[in-house]
């Protein structure tokens, strides 16, 4: 029987994360779960980017700008 890929859908506590510059954890998920090379973006939920974006009220426009690039890496559901 051949490999198959995993699904992943992240949760916004994932993904809040990956907007830390250097994040250990992001890193860790990655490294586990090799987020970074599946053949697929991983999913999250738009109420997720909902959640996301009313925290990136109080960032700089620095970490703003690493949440949109970040959301641009993933499946928006």
């Amino acid at each position: 029987m051949g490999h198959t890929a995993s699904v992943y859908l992240l949760d916004t506590n994932i993904v809040l994360h990956a907007t830390r510059q250097d994040s250990p954890v992001s890193a860790a998920l990655d490294a586990q779960f090799q987020l970074s090379q599946l053949p697929f973006r991983p999913a999250v939920c738009e109420v997720s980017i909902g959640e996301l974006w009313a925290f990136a009220g109080k960032w700089g426009e620095r970490r703003r700008d690493l949440l949109r690039r970040t959301i641009d890496e993933l499946l928006v559901i």
